[in-house]
């Protein structure tokens, strides 16, 4: 080493890269089939930023799904936040990843649902009648069949008629459910019954007797 003068290194230089920051603490809200790809988010957004730096989360975020269907665990993506604080700067902020939430099936009803009065038959049926309603306007959906059942056979105004309704049909069926349900109609007597297999005789009918 005696032998040598060192000198001195030139200026070194290096970068600095900003530091990763994920944001906690927010999930996405299940929600009934609207047609839409829109999300919504609750929590508070948090970033934990390394210990003495002022970071926070600043801006206001959106949420969307992925596609409009029905389905559990769907992907949402989220974005539109972003940092302040003295040394945000310093950091490259990873928008929420891995959030899921579900989209159900929306509920339609029956509109102008009505079952017919009748004379008592001795069975139960009913006829009945009416439309789907609530269905989102551009989605096709149809109803495959609706049948109707008296609680029971026996005349009465104002019984209760059983609805069972069928499957749906349509391209967007899949995203949309109808419950069973209930009407009123009326079971009236039958105007007259016929006596059959009588035979007349030729005697006089007797007080007496």
């Amino acid at each position: 080493a005696g032998n040598y003068t060192l000198n001195p290194p030139a200026e070194l230089r290096a970068d600095i890269t900003p530091a990763s920051l994920s944001i906690g603490g927010i999930s996405a809200n299940h929600k009934v089939y609207d047609a839409t790809l829109v999300a919504s988010l609750s929590g508070s957004a948090v970033v934990q930023a390394l210990a003495n730096d002022s970071v926070g989360v600043a801006g206001t975020a959106s949420a969307s799904f992925g596609d409009k269907n029905v389905g559990t665990s769907k992907s949402v993506a989220v974005s539109g936040y972003g940092l302040n604080g003295a040394d945000a700067a310093n950091y490259s902020l990873v928008q929420p990843t891995g959030v899921t939430a579900n989209i159900t099936p929306l509920t339609l009803t029956l509109s102008g649902l009505a079952a017919t009065n009748r004379v008592y038959d001795g069975g139960t049926t009913a006829s009945v009648s009416g439309t789907l309603a609530g269905v989102i306007a551009g989605d096709t959906v149809g109803l495959a069949s609706l049948v109707g059942s008296f609680v029971d056979k026996n005349v009465a105004a104002a019984k209760t008629v059983n609805v069972t309704v069928g499957a749906l049909n349509g391209a967007q069926a899949g995203n949309y459910r109808i419950l069973n349900t209930t009407t009123t109609a009326e079971i009236t007597r039958l105007a007259s019954v016929t006596w059959t297999g009588l035979a007349g005789n030729s005697n006089w009918f007797d007080p007496a007797n």
